[in-house]
């Protein structure tokens, strides 16, 4: 549960800062760049944006935006 606290606290500062989704370094997809850990293939920008969305998802947070629900905060003792 801490953790969680400290990692929708952080997003928060960053959604306040104007952080987004957009904009995945370009080097995370050169070679070697990133791989599917168990494939072993290359993992491309969709596939990041993907497994982004799924971890906002997962945390409570919108899938598209990132910016954490009511609910998260709520849940997380951050509302109010």
């Amino acid at each position: 549960l801490r953790a969680d606290r400290a990692w929708t606290l952080l997003r928060m500062a960053n959604v306040q800062a104007g952080s987004g989704r957009e904009g995945l370094p370009g080097k995370w997809f050169q070679e070697p760049g990133f791989r599917d850990y168990l494939t072993g293939e290359p993992l491309g920008a969709d596939d990041a944006r993907a497994m982004i969305g799924d971890y906002y998802d997962e945390q409570g947070w919108d899938a598209e935006t990132g910016v954490p629900s009511a609910e998260a905060l709520e849940r997380l003792g951050l509302s109010g």
